[in-house]
């Protein structure tokens, strides 16, 4: 675990952005968060390529300076890698965490029966790996 960095907001804001579209523009990227955040162009380039830098983003040259950008890690790989992360930093193991969460939260009957579910369908596919 721990293969990705952390993102800043601004960095998650693209990243959403491209997690839902797939492959967008530049130009798509600015439009969207003009509305909310009045990012220019320039701003939305230089996110982009510290992105890439973290080699979360890859682009490919559609026309000449024309880039289509897109997530080369998937929503669920990131937030499966920082999670890992956390719980590797701050829990001594599974249970110690799942029962952390418990305590501090209201749990309802169809979480815990989701909760269950999930456990019975990692011991089936450990037993099938094995």
């Amino acid at each position: 675990m721990g293969n990705y960095p952390i993102l800043s907001d601004a960095d998650s804001i693209i990243m959403e952005i491209l997690w839902e579209e797939k492959e967008v523009s530049s130009a798509y990227i600015v439009k969207e968060v003009d509305k909310t955040l009045g990012w220019t162009r320039q701003t939305v380039r230089t996110y982009l390529k510290r992105l890439m830098d973290k080699k979360l983003v890859g682009a490919k040259e559609e026309k000449k300076r024309f880039f289509m950008y897109y997530p080369i890690v998937s929503k669920e790989e990131y937030l499966s890698d920082r999670a890992g992360r956390f719980f590797n930093k701050h829990y001594d193991n599974l249970a110690h965490m799942v029962a952390g969460i418990a305590k501090t939260e209201n749990i309802s009957n169809k979480e815990l029966d989701d909760l269950e579910k999930l456990i019975h369908e990692l011991r089936a596919k450990e037993n099938r790996d094995e």
